[in-house]
Formats: C-alpha cells, sequence, structure tokens
C-alpha cells in the first residue's frame, strides 16, 4: 500500500484519506475499507487499529475504495469487528 500510494503522489494525485476531524472530510470511504481490512485482509493493518481508537485522526489509504487499489476484492460490507 505504501509503494501505491507514494506512486499515487508522484503521479500528481492527491492521496485519499480518512478522517476522524469533523473539520476535514474523508477523502475516501471509511467503511469499505475497514469492511476490506476486516473481510478481506483478515484484520486490521496497524495503523488501522490506531485510527478506529482514535490515537491518529487520519489515515491515507492508496484510493477512495479498496476495489480501486485492489481488483481482487468485490467489496460487500459485513459486520466489522468492534
Amino acid at each position: 500500500m505504501e509503494f501505491y500510494g507514494a506512486n499515487v503522489k508522484q503521479w500528481g494525485n492527491n492521496w485519499p484519506f480518512l478522517s476522524h476531524n469533523p473539520d476535514m472530510v474523508s477523502t475516501a470511504d471509511e467503511e469499505a475499507w475497514m469492511a476490506y481490512f476486516w473481510d478481506h485482509l483478515g484484520g486490521y493493518p496497524a495503523t488501522a487499529k490506531l485510527f478506529r481508537e482514535g490515537a491518529i485522526r487520519y489515515l491515507n489509504v492508496p484510493e477512495a475504495r479498496p476495489e480501486l487499489f485492489d481488483p481482487s476484492y468485490v467489496g460487500g460490507r459485513t459486520r466489522i469487528a468492534e
């Protein structure tokens, strides 16, 4: 994901992000990304855990939606682990 995101910046695009700051609106779909981590990858990466716990207020993700980054992911929104 880091390599992909670095290339997004190199191409002159903004790196999408999730936000828990009410003054800064997310540019990516938080529910879709959390479902992707949990359902498709089998758990949350360390930074996603920190974001969910409120330890960090922003989380960069490579695309607005996970299926744009990982074509093997067909989407779906199941219950996200608490």
